[in-house]
């Protein structure tokens, strides 16, 4: 109880009793006046498109839609689709029941949701029952008919089954969609998804230009632009608090270049920064950008970028998308039929993905804050808060946004406020006002994120790159503890790829987040004012991850959820886990093979619900879980739970397999199929039986290898797994993976390599996609380091093949595990200082995890850049040589 006490002492608050309502009279007034000037304007382009030839609406191959919407400055504009296992990458399956949160929200009754398209979704699809509701005149889309069915299928088929599964939508086409996007926060809708944009820069299909070449030939000015149309999206969002706009980021990242005019670069330039449409850039939004799936994360390596999501900045520096979601490989209903399926690839599938999403975390906190919703400012910065770190570097990036959206992180912080903790939290600044609020914080990451809705910027002429701020009211948050400042995260629009900084107040965003990876446990002071004067009183949102406030200890205790209680015969490389409990922050782990589960783990806590250990062969064990938070121990959960390990045996390193002594379709006598498999890997020589798909030999030719043949029932989104056989890290001194992949054909899945390691699977390696032109192509041979996963005597690898369509028969070859050779790796330095040159190394090879480096006295000082990843074994500097690291300097022992 004394935490909670002094949090309530120490609260400091200069605020007014005013907050942004919802002002329905203003968003009634702006949908009548912008339906007029749209009729208007829809006329006038129409009319002159037939008079000089040009295409009002199309269908394209890919699905897309594209139609005439307005002539501004003599320039067509067009709005367009952004087309180029999706509740796993984005953990919504969590809040399902038996999802391990102990929840069961699917969407049943939530209502408050709205698409916006190309056109209506197909309402008699089998998917959807009678859940959609039709906002327009029916104009049935395949593209419309797929968004509605990733936000909200009921799963008839189980790979199209969407995240919120049991919601209504309402769906219109994008005619008026502003007036009617007014008209629809008036009367309640709280969600909206909008997969589509301006045509910007190149367009693939038609390969045009529609950039305004006297504002600039080289870059469509209106990518990070700040315009009318962004304004009215913003006017939107601030004058419905409660309603949060989700918009694709758009495909246009590489589109071009091609002949007219021939000054003209590809979209996003050399460095693919700076390729998002006018309405991606407003402020109060969430953007969205896709990436490929994530079966499970554990690392920003496991988020993959895809081939064509649109990269910020916004043009005044702004971090724009905002999140990433799966939009690789999306398989959703179609208009066509009432049973017809599809997969779809783009941004158009990623923001669905997110929407989906989104009515979850929204239908559970009204279920557990006595049915009060979430403003959208709120929800905004729960998804970016709880977002998985993605990208290159510590922090934000404009290529990832704030990361990859974790619904079940998300879902965790909606249950710890509801159960106590105060981790979600709306409130008022007024002008000259200062918020205070001092937090308690235990030994976790301290994330505090605020987010607000800001009054609409004022767009300035027709510019190419303009920095004025769009920002209008420049909140600023900071945590103090005695006299260390944090201060939130923030990029340089003018270097977009340069790591995040840390150092100085967010003067660009209306997002801002501090972020204190390993903080001293102790009292906080979290600090929100602002710098200028306010436009009005202006509402935030505060998220905070970190905090240990709890007024009692855990109310609950821990169920055994893999595997159950009492099993038998159980593979050593099984994962051991128990529920997550809502108001517990950590839990005491007992654990060993005595009946008293003591003798390996006594007590010891851990933040994570599996257990950090690695499992011996014919052993039975023993499990108790205590679970804590900063009141204390649940030590009234005495249950202890067992379980036995199979009697296994394990290979002796080095281990290598070329699979030529098979019989096809047979695996080597001491690998194994995963028992869940779609289907199985299987060996061959030669040609794969598919056309146009697979290697048409094996490495060496003449041989044999593992393929999976994905044609007839084995696609799309079908899974083979196959394991080494068990083995011993630890009787190597320097191990490494080889294995070489060969990845052909159009609609290839994607190949993951995964190691068991402390009681879970841990991704070495994944390629999604095409990776090769030809069967005939070179195989790619695959080297990685596994000296960080030594410390099990029982370990296993296994290749996790993931079908797209009948086109992905993916391969491996030539597997071994041994000791790599350290070789000694000289600098030369005689072409550049760049470490990445591998002209500047004696034998033209940049070093990697098996070099010795070696710096010269004599050679020009070599230089680390921002983005590069130098990796050795050792280095030595001779004499009075430097090295130059602008970045970070890991050393592993």
């Amino acid at each position: 109880m004394k935490n909670y006490f002094i949090l309530i002492a120490l609260l400091v608050i200069s605020l007014s009793v005013f907050s942004q309502k919802q002002n329905n009279n203003w968003l009634e007034d702006f949908a009548k006046s912008k339906s007029i000037e749209y009729k208007k304007k829809k006329k006038e382009a129409d009319e002159y498109a037939r008079k000089n030839n040009l295409v009002i609406k199309e269908i394209l191959s890919d699905g897309s839609v594209m139609e005439l919407q307005e002539i501004e400055d003599g320039i067509p504009q067009y709005y367009i689709t952004d087309n180029a296992g999706a509740a796993q990458t984005t953990r919504a399956n969590t809040l399902y029941l038996g999802g391990g949160l102990g929840l069961n929200v699917t969407g049943n009754g939530y209502s408050k949701v709205g698409e916006w398209d190309g056109g209506t979704a197909r309402t008699t699809h089998q998917e959807f029952g009678s859940r959609i509701t039709l906002g327009d005149a029916p104009s049935i889309s395949d593209h419309s008919t797929h968004v509605a069915g990733t936000i909200m299928a009921s799963g008839v088929e189980d790979e199209a089954k969407g995240m919120a599964y049991e919601a209504n939508l309402t769906s219109y086409d994008w005619d008026e969609d502003e007036a009617e996007m007014a008209l629809a926060a008036a009367n309640g809708m709280e969600i909206s998804n909008h997969s589509y944009g301006y045509v910007r820069g190149w367009r693939s299909s038609n390969q045009l230009w529609y950039g305004n070449t006297s504002i600039s030939d080289v870059e469509d000015y209106k990518f990070g632009f700040y315009d009318s149309s962004s304004e009215e999206l913003d006017d939107i969002a601030y004058n419905a608090p409660y309603y949060l706009i989700c918009k694709s980021a758009g495909n246009d990242r590489g589109d071009g270049p091609y002949t007219t005019p021939p000054t003209a670069e590809k979209d996003g330039g050399d460095d693919g920064y700076d390729c998002i449409g006018t309405k991606g850039i407003a402020k109060n939004i969430l953007t969205i950008g896709a990436v490929n799936e994530v079966t499970e994360y554990n690392s920003p390596s496991d988020v993959v970028m895809s081939s064509f999501s649109s990269w910020g900045p916004a043009d005044d520096g702004r971090i724009k998308p905002d999140i990433v979601a799966k939009g690789v490989g999306v398989y959703s209903s179609l208009g066509s039929s009432d049973n017809v399926y599809a997969s779809y690839n783009g941004t158009s599938m990623a923001t669905p993905n997110t929407v989906g999403t989104l009515v979850l975390l929204q239908q559970h906190y009204q279920n557990t804050h006595v049915s009060t919703a979430m403003k959208a400012a709120t929800l905004k910065a729960l998804a970016i808060n709880t977002a998985d770190e993605a990208g290159p570097d510590p922090g934000p990036d404009y290529m990832f946004g704030w990361g990859l959206l974790n619904a079940k992180k998300a879902a965790e912080l909606i249950s710890e406020d509801a159960t106590g903790m105060n981790v979600i939290d709306e409130q008022t600044l007024s002008n000259g006002g200062t918020y205070t609020r001092n937090i308690t914080v235990g030994s976790n990451p301290l994330i505090v994120t605020v987010v607000w809705t800001d009054p609409s910027g004022t767009p300035t002429s027709a510019q190419l790159n303009p920095s004025t701020p769009m920002l209008v009211n420049d909140l600023d948050l900071r945590l103090t503890k005695g006299a260390i400042t944090y201060y939130p995260w923030k990029l340089n629009r003018d270097y977009p790829s340069l790591e995040a900084s840390n150092n100085t107040e967010n003067n660009v965003d209306n997002v801002e987040t501090v972020f204190i990876e390993n903080p001293i446990a102790g009292i906080y002071t979290l600090t929100v004012d602002h710098d200028g004067t306010l436009a009005s009183s202006q509402d935030f949102s505060i998220i905070i991850q970190g905090l240990d406030e709890y007024t009692s200890i855990p109310s609950s205790c821990s169920s055994l959820e893999n595997p159950t209680d009492g099993a038998t015969n159980l593979p050593p490389t099984t994962t051991v886990q128990w529920s997550e409990i809502s108001d517990a922050i950590s839990y005491d782990v007992y654990f060993g093979t005595d009946a008293a589960a003591t003798n390996i783990l006594n007590g010891e806590n851990q933040v994570s619900n599996v257990l950090a250990y690695c499992l011996n062969s014919n052993t039975t064990y023993y499990l108790k879980v205590y679970p804590r938070n900063n009141q204390g121990a649940k030590t009234t959960c005495t249950t202890i739970w067992s379980f036995s390990t199979a009697n296994v045996s394990s290979v002796s390193l080095p281990l290598s397999e070329n699979f030529d002594a098979l019989s096809a379709p047979n695996i080597p006598s001491a690998w194994e199929h995963d028992s869940d498999n779609d289907f199985d890997w299987e060996s061959e020589a030669g040609t794969t039986p598919s056309n146009n798909t697979g290697p048409d030999d094996d490495i060496t030719g003449g041989g044999k290898y593992l393929y999976t043949e994905a044609s007839s029932l084995n696609n799309p989104d079908k899974t083979a797994i196959v394991y080494t056989p068990y083995f011993d890290l630890t009787t190597l001194t320097n191990p490494e993976l080889i294995f070489n992949y060969h990845m052909y054909g159009v609609y290839m899945g994607t190949l993951i390599v995964e190691i068991f390691y402390e009681g879970k699977w841990l991704t070495l390696f994944s390629r999604t996609g095409e990776q090769h032109s030809s069967g005939s192509e070179a195989w790619t041979e695959q080297k990685i380091n596994l000296k960080p996963y030594k410390g099990c005597s029982l370990q296993r690898i296994r290749f996790h093949g993931i079908t797209d369509g009948w086109a992905s028969d993916m391969a491996i070859d030539n597997v071994s595990i041994a000791n790599f050779v350290i070789s000694i790796v000289n600098w030369d330095g005689s072409t550049s200082t760049d470490w990445a040159n591998p002209d500047n190394w004696v034998g033209s090879a940049v070093p990697d995890y098996s070099s010795d480096v070696v710096i010269p006295a004599s050679a020009n000082s070599p230089i680390i850049g921002i983005g590069t990843r130098a990796n050795c074994n050792s280095f030595t500097l001779e004499g009075n040589a430097t090295i130059t690291v602008n970045g970070k300097l890991e050393v592993e022992n």
